[in-house]
Order: C-alpha cells, then sequence, then structure tokens
C-alpha cells in the first residue's frame, strides 16, 4: 500500500459545522486512529492561528500541521515558527485603515490568544471572533509583526479600500472581512518536504473557500460534502458531509483504513 501524508482542514471537515456546537465525530477519530497504525502521516492545514490548532493536535493525537493559512509549521508536536504577512503590505492597508477611520483589530502573535482593535471594531458588536479571543482595545498598536487583520467592511464595500489584496480576504460575516495568508499549499510543500514525503504522496481533505488554492494545486483533493460547491467542483473526489462519517468514507473507499492494495490510487 502507497504510504500517505494526509492533510486535514478543521472546521467543516474535521469538525461538523455547526458554530458553537461543533463537534469531530468518533467515525473521524477512528479513522485517524487507524491511518496512522497502518503507516500513513496525519497533519492538519488551517487557517486558524497556531494557539488554536495545538488543543486538536493534542486531542486527536495528530503531530503535524499547517496553521495560520499556510503560514506556520509544526513537526514532531514542535512548533517551527509562523512568517508573518508581507510587512509593506500589512501597514500600509492599515495606515489606509487609520486614514480612511475604518474599525480593525490585528493579530501580532499566532502563539497567544489576543487580538488589538481600534475602540470603534468591537463597540457595537461581539460576535464571532470577538467572542472566543480576547481584545485589547486601544488607540494605536504596534504594526511591527501582523499575523491577521479583521476590519469593519460589509459585503460589497471592499472596494472602499485600495491596497486590498483580495487573494487574503475570507469573509465569515456580512459586516466584517479577514485578511490573512489562504494558501496552505506553501506550508503543505515545506512540511512535507521536512517529512521525507514527496507532494505525489500527499492527500487534503477541505471544505471551505480558504481551501480553493490548495486543492487547485494538490490533485489528490477530497471535498466534504458539506463543502462550497467551488470546492466540489474542483475536487478529485468529494465525499459525505462532515457529520455523516465524511472523513471514515472517503478513507475506506481509497483502502487506507485495512491496509490493502486498493489505497494505492
Amino acid at each position: 500500500m502507497k504510504r500517505r501524508i494526509i492533510f486535514f482542514d478543521i472546521d467543516g471537515t474535521l469538525t461538523t459545522h455547526d458554530g458553537f456546537d461543533a463537534y469531530i465525530p468518533d467515525s473521524a477519530r477512528k479513522a485517524i486512529r487507524l491511518l496512522q497504525e497502518n503507516g500513513h502521516l496525519t497533519a492538519l492545514a488551517s487557517g486558524r492561528q497556531y494557539y488554536t490548532v495545538r488543543p486538536f493536535m493534542a486531542d486527536l493525537g495528530i503531530p503535524h500541521a499547517v496553521t495560520d493559512g499556510g503560514n506556520g509549521l509544526v513537526k514532531d508536536h514542535v512548533f517551527l515558527g509562523c512568517e508573518p504577512m508581507d510587512p509593506v503590505f500589512a501597514k500600509t492597508l492599515c495606515g489606509e485603515l487609520d486614514q480612511k477611520k475604518i474599525p480593525y483589530a490585528i493579530m501580532t502573535d499566532p502563539t497567544v490568544n489576543v487580538l488589538y482593535a481600534t475602540p470603534d471594531m468591537i463597540r457595537d458588536r461581539k460576535e464571532l471572533v470577538f467572542d472566543l479571543i480576547p481584545v485589547q482595545v486601544v488607540d494605536d498598536f504596534d504594526k511591527a509583526d501582523i499575523y491577521k487583520i479583521f476590519m469593519a467592511v460589509a459585503r460589497g464595500e471592499e472596494e472602499r479600500i485600495e491596497t486590498l489584496d483580495l487573494n487574503y480576504v475570507n469573509r465569515w460575516e456580512d459586516d466584517n472581512i479577514c485578511i490573512e495568508p489562504t494558501d496552505k499549499t506553501y506550508g503543505i510543500r515545506k512540511l512535507t518536504e521536512l517529512l521525507g514525503m514527496k507532494m505525489e504522496d500527499a492527500v487534503i481533505f477541505g471544505d471551505g473557500y480558504n481551501d480553493i488554492r490548495m486543492f487547485e494545486e494538490i490533485p489528490f483533493s477530497i471535498a466534504m460534502g458539506n463543502a462550497v460547491q467551488e470546492l466540489r467542483d474542483i475536487a478529485f473526489y468529494v465525499t459525505a458531509d462532515a457529520k455523516d462519517d465524511g472523513i471514515w468514507k472517503a478513507c475506506e473507499h481509497f483502502g487506507w483504513l485495512k491496509g490493502d492494495e486498493n489505497g494505492t490510487v
């Protein structure tokens, strides 16, 4: 059987996409254990910061990860570091937001769970990320290294920001967007090489818009049944929803759980 290195997105892939009630199905846990027993390498590939990826690694016994949208690496449970966003782009963007008085928040360290925000950014809203990450409200903050930028830009108003690079944009709410690295392939290539594997051995699971670039570059791509249509359209294989044992069913389909010869695809 061909040995694989299998990368899993977290939200909506390993976990069901039920907001605060999301959970990892027992079948996914069992699949990961059997993959490891059969000699396959398992890793996470997430847009999440390292701080919030680490608990999933400990819970599932997954020793490797690509974090922060491709810019962070973890090998054998050791955090190897994370590249910040391009400093010229990040500082120019923040400068434009300051000039136009557009509320925003930044993440300056992927190893701690803290955001720094302008007062207006959280004055009238307490949803999603701001419920999960402590926020320090300040009028000015150090912009030496920036890993994520959250800004109050409503859907359809992106053209207000001249500096905006759409390659970095993720949107989970109608009233704000997140600017962050979105090329997980960048980190996957590095980690695969560090682990002595080749890209032709890589398999990726995903469900969201921030997985599209990864699916475009890595042939053996598996979309969850609950994935966005754009991702399912370009996937090598589409499995069941995360909550309907999608990970287990895909791994079973390709023969990775029993060590049989069907796993050579």
